[in-house]
């Protein structure tokens, strides 16, 4: 059998976009250990769809702050650098851009909104002591996964628990 997993999703203006997070074959099942999927298989497909939600988020953030919040006139753009972001599912590179700063507003010469949001670069479930979080080491190693892992926003969660029935997107 051949599993290919799209995700679609719908922007604050209407407009949606699918992308493909991947393909997982799986053979006729023998034994209990070809029953399902293994975190091997599972975790390209959780890091590509995190590079997807990351990078639709920080664009909208970008587009919002375009503007000049004092005269709301669109900043001219300057230039775009590389990031990372370091997340319990590893380093996710991103573009951000840089503008130029409003001068009728007195603003610095350069506006990075991206390194205004992310300052650390490092998602808040890595920088927790180890006690809250569980066990966000061993998610970004590649180890065996916790017991739950969950990972989004203040909007939507996707959890994976090891109790069958586990996976779900919730709505906040």
């Amino acid at each position: 059998m051949r599993f290919t997993l799209k995700v679609e999703w719908q922007r604050d203006n209407g407009s949606t976009s699918c992308v493909e997070l991947g393909t997982v074959e799986c053979g006729p099942c023998r034994s209990a250990s070809d029953v399902g999927l293994t975190w091997t298989d599972a975790k390209p497909i959780l890091r590509r769809l995190q590079e997807v939600v990351i990078a639709e988020q920080l664009k909208s953030h970008c587009q919002a702050a375009r503007w000049c919040p004092g005269c709301r006139r669109q900043r001219p753009f300057k230039d775009v650098r590389k990031r990372h972001f370091h997340t319990t599912l590893g380093a996710i590179e991103f573009a951000s851009p840089r503008f130029r700063g409003c001068r009728d507003c007195g603003e610095p010469p350069t506006v990075a909104p991206l390194s205004a949001l992310l300052p650390e670069r490092t998602s808040p479930e890595l920088v927790q002591p180890a006690s809250q979080t569980g066990h966000a080491a061993a998610i970004s190693s590649g180890s065996s996964p916790p017991a739950r892992i969950i990972a989004g926003n203040r909007r939507c969660q996707f959890r994976y628990d090891t109790q069958p029935d586990a996976f779900s997107w919730e709505a906040n």
